[in-house]
């Protein structure tokens, strides 16, 4: 195999992988948001339930 097939090779390993990462780092950053939502609701609820 010529070495300019290696390299191309490698570039696309590390193009898709990136968007690997990307996308994951997207996934984790939509569930952070839902659960800090939902940790807010919930905290609203416990002061509402306190209140009375």
């Amino acid at each position: 195999m010529d070495i300019t097939w290696v390299f191309v090779i490698i570039l696309l390993v590390m193009f898709f992988g990136t968007i690997s990462v990307i996308g994951a780092l997207n996934r984790i950053a939509t569930a952070t948001e839902a659960s800090a939502a939902h940790l807010e609701a919930l905290a609203r609820a416990a002061d509402v339930r306190a209140g009375s």
